[in-house]
């Protein structure tokens, strides 16, 4: 006879299964490294990054309740409305970091950029969720 918590971890690792399934998308993610360095192309200086996870099977989604999100941006007199939506990992990845980079490499939403929000993790979850925002291609990015 199972216990409570075998149930739980039997329908966890299932649920995961399907999670993992509908992660129809590749991406490639990111981090700074703490350093600086000269832009080839430009001669600028700008932060380095490296990239932590080359190939991950990923699903971008709206926020919990199935809307989407935004928020707004300002750069001096420049006013933007940055996307905000959730960005669904096989849960057996390591944890990112605030601020890691997304790069949408394959999928739906291939060629767009986005920022980690916040990099903890929930327990009893069928996948790695993580609140992700809009953004550019870094300067500096390795690929």
């Amino acid at each position: 006879m199972l216990n409570f918590h075998e149930q739980l971890a039997a329908g966890l690792d299932q649920l995961r299964g399907y999670a993992e399934d509908r992660m129809r998308s590749r991406v490639a993610v990111g981090r700074r490294t703490g350093g600086r360095g000269t832009d080839p192309t430009t001669g600028a200086l700008v932060d380095q990054y490296v990239v932590v996870h080359p190939d991950l099977a990923a699903r971008l989604a709206g926020n919990a309740n199935g809307q989407s999100q935004s928020t707004r941006a300002a750069a001096g007199a420049a006013e933007a409305s940055l996307a905000k939506r959730v960005l669904h990992l096989p849960y057996s990845t390591p944890e990112l970091s605030d601020g890691d980079i997304v790069h949408i490499v394959v999928g739906e939403r291939a060629g767009t950029w986005w920022r980690i929000e916040e990099g903890d993790l929930a327990d009893q979850q069928a996948a790695a969720r993580y609140p992700v925002t809009a953004t550019t291609r870094p300067e500096g990015w390795p690929l």
